[in-house]
């Protein structure tokens, strides 16, 4: 499954067009692959509707300010195609602000986690010791936020933090 993200309106210079380019390229390099898209925006979805690609879900109309409700819906959309067995991995594509002028494409895994897909290196051994990095990994940041907020008198044990 892939997800594409791209604009309503094409007024955005190449926003639109490295997005779909970069998708075409993922959709033709695995023909073994049948893969299905949702398209978020509707450049993506006609553009991909006139060429016959599986579309099984769009979303269209969001203005270029998504809420929170419409982020839900999209989630749940995707965790129910993953749990039901109709997608084996969810792929986002979209467009990443590098600067005014600049936006990457860029394919991030969603679905299913894995350490690497949250940008922890995970060690070779048992899940727990995966899970601790993951829980260091979120942990970690709190607690040098805890740390910088106690002053300097008081600061926080780091014994009962995971290493």
């Amino acid at each position: 499954m892939l997800v594409v993200f791209t604009a309503d309106r094409g007024l955005s210079g190449s926003f639109n067009a490295n997005i779909i380019k970069n998708a075409e390229q993922i959709l033709r390099a695995e023909p073994e692959t049948q893969w299905q898209l949702v398209c978020v925006g509707r450049k993506g979805r006609d553009y991909f509707a006139r060429r016959q690609w599986p579309i099984v879900e769009s979303l269209v109309g969001l203005g270029g300010t998504p809420d929170l409700t419409q982020a839900r819906r999209l989630a749940a959309l995707l965790l129910d195609l993953y749990t039901s067995d109709r997608a084996d991995s969810i792929w986002l594509l979209y467009s990443a602000f590098v600067s005014m002028v600049v936006y990457r494409p860029t394919l991030a895994r969603y679905l299913p986690l894995s350490a690497e897909s949250l940008g922890i290196k995970p060690e070779p051994r048992a899940r727990t010791t995966i899970m601790r990095s993951i829980i260091s990994s979120i942990l970690r940041p709190m607690k040098s936020s805890i740390s910088s907020c106690r002053g300097s008198s008081a600061r926080a044990s780091t014994s009962r933090w995971p290493k």
